[in-house]
């Protein structure tokens, strides 16, 4: 596909550096890889791999061995001090594309995969960084911390989102591209594992602070700190001076605050750094290219990261490979191709930073509800889109020639969305029929009947005197039915259908003889129970000519 010794330099050995590497190297490319650590980087945050990104790792060979080295989560909840679940979204919710998606994996172990796949292809320099690069029509001059100097056809910098191939190629500062969201992260391991029943779990306290653990394997916990604040600078300081604010931050929070806070000074992976996202309008410059969080961080908000790094790796190698290393034609396509599905991507949750981090305990609890609300039909459906941005992209099949492990069944974007579809369409048919079902028992009961037009409910017997009261049982039928259906679809939980179920009982206070607080009351009850339960009118009324309650008294 290329030239011969065409020769690749990317900085960066995390995930988006060894993902272009193998693709590179497939394609005949000369590719060295250098990196700062001394070796691929250890442990770190957990990271998913969903939509298009699960293809991508699917055509390189390896989503059975990321699933072997994966996280068993079984989802994510929101907890209180003692650790009880206030919201929580399982691993299956949207079919494994919520919060937490069905293939979860330590990023340190995602780096390990890759940078073994790409080993014995690609020469990897560690403890190594690029100090200068000139460009000039025939390549790039790179000069190297260590000393030594070397051309290449092209430099990609795969080095996150304080770039240092970005600051090189562009010029520009970190303020013209970086844009704080309003808060900062830390990210580290503790070597004992805290219970927390296989779910990944975030505490949130007054003030915009979040504490969040999951499982970093049998013996270790993986925690994240984070809260609000305007930018101040941290992410610059000393790993020490980062610690006392995070110490001085969470003091006094309950729950594992403690535990995690001693435990953090001995971490060894300890990451610290301000939540932001990067934001340029172009990621190329002559023969140079930015990928993954250089070009367009959309931020841990989003939990796209890894997504866009693995993504843009395979776009970027099949438009070099496409055109041949014509780098002039290639770059701009990559970006073409790439820019809408970053645009998706970097689309922060509703609520933003603050949506995660509510200042005030209502505000916790607002969001909490509204979390379980999102999981209910139908607003579930109404949400789906949110968590499906990592497929807004249809992939190219540049590598025809590379032989992808077989396909999972139900995997490929096209099988997911086709089986979204039909779930949609099974829960409309199902809701329509029940509607379609409950509006006849209604015309019936209000004399609209083909079988015997203009007979009232009482002569054909489908209205019943209880002592006082009557009962007209085909509204009866279509209001308790359509709690019923509510409650089957969880829509209502229990309680608050027996309350809305009791209504039209209520609602005989409404009677003119009855106290008037008591009427205003059987109101307000009506009120809140039209929204989901329908009308409760006549289902349960007093009958015609019967006293009411202040008239039975009085007499």
């Amino acid at each position: 596909m290329f030239r011969t010794s065409y020769s690749v330099l990317i900085s960066g050995a995390g995930i988006g550096g060894p993902a272009l590497a193998y693709w590179l190297a497939r394609a005949g490319v000369e590719v060295t890889v250098v990196e700062r650590a001394p070796a691929p980087r250890p442990g770190g945050q957990a990271v998913d791999i969903r939509g298009a990104a699960r293809d991508v790792v699917q055509r390189m060979g390896l989503l059975s061995t990321i699933r072997s080295a994966g996280l068993e989560e079984r989802g994510f909840a929101f907890v209180d001090e003692q650790g009880r679940h206030q919201a929580s979204m399982p691993v299956s919710f949207m079919g494994g594309e919520g919060i937490v998606a069905e293939i979860e994996i330590l990023r340190g172990e995602l780096s390990r995969v890759l940078y073994e796949a790409t080993c014995a292809d690609a020469e990897y320099l560690f403890d190594n960084s690029i100090d200068s690069l000139v460009q000039d029509d025939n390549g790039v001059h790179v000069t190297f911390v260590n000393g030594g100097s070397r051309r290449f056809d092209l430099v990609i910098g795969a080095d996150g989102v304080h770039s240092r191939v970005r600051s090189l190629a562009f010029g520009d500062g970190e303020a013209a591209c970086v844009a704080p969201l309003g808060g900062y992260t830390a990210y580290f391991t503790i070597p004992h594992r805290i219970d927390t029943n296989d779910w990944f779990v975030i505490h949130n306290a007054p003030g915009g602070r979040a504490i969040g653990i999951r499982s970093g394997g049998p013996c270790a916990t993986q925690v994240m700190l984070m809260f609000l604040s305007p930018s101040l600078g941290y992410e610059r300081f000393e790993p020490a001076r980062q610690k006392q604010i995070l110490t001085r931050t969470f003091a006094g929070i309950g729950w594992e605050a403690p535990r995690v806070l001693d435990a953090m000074w001995d971490a060894s992976d300890f990451y610290f750094d301000l939540v932001a996202q990067v934001r340029m309008e172009r990621w190329t410059r002559g023969r140079v290219a930015l990928l993954g969080d250089a070009a367009c961080s959309p931020s841990p908000v989003t939990g796209l990261g890894t997504s866009l790094a693995l993504v843009g790796a395979y776009v970027l190698a099949g438009e070099l490979a496409r055109s041949n290393g014509a780098h002039d034609a290639a770059l701009p396509r990559y970006q073409s191709v790439m820019r809408d599905y970053v645009k998706q991507c970097q689309v922060l949750p509703p609520g933003g930073l603050e949506g995660i981090l509510p200042r005030t305990s209502p505000a916790i609890w607002l969001r909490n509800m509204s979390m379980r609300i999102m999981t209910r039909w139908p607003v579930r459906g109404l949400v789906a889109g949110m968590f499906h941005r990592a497929d807004a992209i249809v992939l190219d099949n540049y590598f025809a020639s590379s032989l992808p492990e077989p396909a999972v069944a139900g995997s490929s974007w096209p099988d997911r969305f086709a089986a979204r579809t039909r779930a949609r369409r099974r829960r409309r048919v199902m809701v329509k029929g029940a509607q379609y079902g409950f509006v006849r028992l209604q015309r019936q009961a209000s004399g609209v009947s083909d079988q015997a037009p203009g007979a009232s409910p009482e002569d054909r017997g489908l209205v019943s005197r209880i002592g006082p009261l009557e009962i007209d049982w085909p509204k009866s039928l279509g209001y308790y039915g359509g709690i019923g259906l509510a409650v089957a679809f969880e829509l209502l939980e229990p309680p608050l259908a027996i309350f809305i179920a009791a209504v039209p009982v209520l609602k005989l206070l409404k009677n003119p003889g009855e106290p008037w607080p008591l009427r205003i009351a059987a109101d307000v009850l009506e009120g809140a129970a039209k929204p989901v339960g329908g009308d409760a009118e006549s289902t349960v009324r007093v009958a015609q000519g019967e006293p009411s309650g202040r008239q039975r008294k009085a007499q």
